[in-house]
């Protein structure tokens, strides 16, 4: 029998930062109309760092995703848009920050990456250490869709050196972080797991170095995207649905310490 134990109170009772980080995956591909109509109600926003205007904002679900700033993008949903039913109870103090590109690959964080037009020639470290400003939590939670340049042929790369390029994507994210909230801020990750997609004839050595990583981390986990049997690289909004399920149980289980026995 599995019995769950969970705090009395599993509540954020200071605005904490979620960081949905890398590749496209990480954004959203599935439209407005993919959404079920019960969750575009009044009551099902989440708030959402823009950077644009330096400001965190009420955005409704199903409705506005952005893409770091591209006004073209606002109709997309994704895990950053499914998330927050899943972590409701929580309440609205949780916050996305979305920093992804799509096609790109690892180091977001490092010091010349994202440095260009659609993000005010800022680097995405910049962008981060100005969301952080709004975060009030000891905890900021990064969630990693990454893998997919590395699983095809033309850029694929081995076990190993996956692993290293994303054990220090890790850790200059945490540098960030500290540089704005102090050497006591506590970073925890989620990786995704990249899936077999058609075209992903190296995804086996790519989650080997994923799933290492997860191992290795003192406050990381790894989930397996496999199961979805998804067959195009992008994700499908039930897609969405279920790994934020499963993006969200490692978020409480990570915040809160809630053993499973």
């Amino acid at each position: 029998m599995i019995t769950t134990a969970r705090p009395a109170k599993a509540k954020w009772s200071k605005k904490a930062a979620i960081v949905f980080s890398n590749q496209s995956n990480a954004r959203g591909t599935s439209v407005v109309g993919d959404y079920p109509t019960n969750m575009q109600g009044a009551s099902n926003y989440l708030l959402e760092y823009k950077h644009a205007t330096n400001e965190l904002v009420a955005v409704q679900a199903g409705v506005n995703n952005s893409y770091i700033t591209r006004a073209q993008d606002t109709a997309l949903t994704g895990p950053g848009v499914v998330i927050q039913k899943y972590l409701s109870y929580l309440n609205r103090n949780l916050f996305i920050v979305p920093l992804h590109r799509g096609g790109a690959g690892l180091n977001p964080y490092s010091s010349s990456y994202f440095n260009h037009s659609e993000v005010g020639g800022q680097g995405a470290r910049a962008i981060l250490q100005s969301a952080l400003e709004f975060s009030e939590d000891d905890t900021t939670f990064l969630v990693i869709f990454s893998g997919e340049n590395e699983s095809e042929p033309s850029g694929a790369v081995t076990t190993e050196v996956f692993q290293g390029l994303l054990e220090q994507e890790i850790a200059d994210f945490r540098d960030a972080c500290v540089e704005v909230k102090g050497a006591g801020h506590k970073v925890c990750v989620v990786i995704m797991g990249v899936h077999d997609y058609a075209a992903a004839t190296n995804a086996s050595a790519i989650r080997a170095a994923q799933q290492a990583v997860a191992a290795a981390d003192e406050c990381a986990e790894y989930i397996d995207t496999n199961y979805l049997s998804q067959t195009s690289v992008h994700f499908t909004y039930n897609d969405y649905v279920s790994l934020t399920k499963k993006i969200a149980a490692a978020i409480r289980r990570m915040k809160f310490k809630i053993t499973t026995t």
